[in-house]
C-alpha cells in the first residue's frame, strides 16, 4: 500500500510497512512541516530519484537492496531498536549515510527535515562528526 498527503513529489519518501516506524517518521515530518510519502521497497523505484530524503525501515532494507536502486545521496535507514553490526551492514548496502534509532534521533531526523530538505538534505555522517568532534 502507498499513501501519501500530497499529490506533489514529496520531499521525503519512507520505504517501510513497520506501522509503528511509519507513526514515528510521520509525527516528525508533521511537526517539520514537510510532506512524507510512504510506500514499501517494491514500489519505491517510481519516488526514489526525485524524493529530497529518503527514510528506508529496518524492514525493508534488504528488499531495497536485493531492488538494487541506484546509489543516491541523502538516504537515511530508521529503526526502532537498538543498531547492531548487521543493521549498520543493511545502511551500507543501501548506500545510507547514517542510522537513525527512533526515538532516540527524532531531533536529528526533525533537524535534517526543517535545515535542509528541499534544500541540502545531507546527513551528517557519524564519520564526518567523529572528525570534527
Amino acid at each position: 500500500m502507498t499513501t501519501s498527503r500530497s499529490l506533489a513529489t514529496p520531499p521525503v519518501l519512507a520505504i517501510t510497512e513497520n506501522p509503528d516506524l511509519i507513526i514515528a517518521v510521520d509525527d516528525i515530518c508533521v511537526a517539520a512541516g514537510v510532506h512524507l510519502h510512504v510506500t514499501n521497497a517494491a514500489r519505491a523505484r517510481p519516488h526514489w530519484a526525485s524524493a529530497h530524503l529518503v527514510v528506508v525501515g529496518d524492514d525493508q532494507a534488504d528488499t531495497l537492496f536485493a531492488c538494487a536502486p541506484p546509489a543516491r545521496p541523502h538516504v537515511l535507514l530508521a529503526t526502532l531498536r537498538p543498531p547492531d553490526i548487521n543493521l549498520w551492514r543493511r545502511a551500507v548496502a543501501v548506500h545510507a549515510a547514517a542510522v537513525l534509532h527512533l526515538p532516540d534521533t527524532a531531533a536529528t531526523l526533525a533537524t535534517l527535515l526543517t535545515g535542509s530538505v528541499p534544500h541540502n538534505p545531507d546527513p551528517p555522517s557519524p564519520m564526518r562528526q567523529a572528525a570534527t568532534s
